[in-house]
């Protein structure tokens, strides 16, 4: 795996994404590097102790690196409001209210202490 060991060195977060079936595909326009040579699992990306995966239906997506949880927090959220927009729009206005009403009180607690 000496494509993720590149990967690590490169950056301090990589994101990774790779086709969940390869299929059967040669170079693509003339270009050699569209050719899948290798079906990846999640197992190979284990040299990354902090990671996780995005679920997507048709591809393996890896996001490594420093910010791990700093990036795992605010999909969760982007996902819980783009659900709550989607499927209860009212729910969603709550929701806001709420989360801005604790921000402020928590910013009152902070200039006293």
């Amino acid at each position: 795996m000496k494509i993720l060991e590149e990967c690590k060195k490169a950056g301090r977060n990589v994101i990774i994404s790779t086709p969940k079936d390869i299929g059967d595909q040669g170079d693509i326009f003339d270009n050699p590097f569209e050719t899948h040579r290798f079906q990846w699992k999640k197992k190979y990306f284990s040299i990354f102790p902090n990671k996780f995966f995005i679920s997507n239906e048709y591809s393996i997506i890896c996001y490594a690196g420093e910010d791990v949880n700093r990036i795992k927090k605010i999909l969760l959220k982007t996902r819980i409001k783009s659900k709550m927009r989607r499927y209860s729009p009212l729910l969603l206005k709550w929701y806001i209210r709420i989360k801005n009403k604790n921000q402020s009180s928590n910013m009152h607690i902070r200039d006293k202490v």
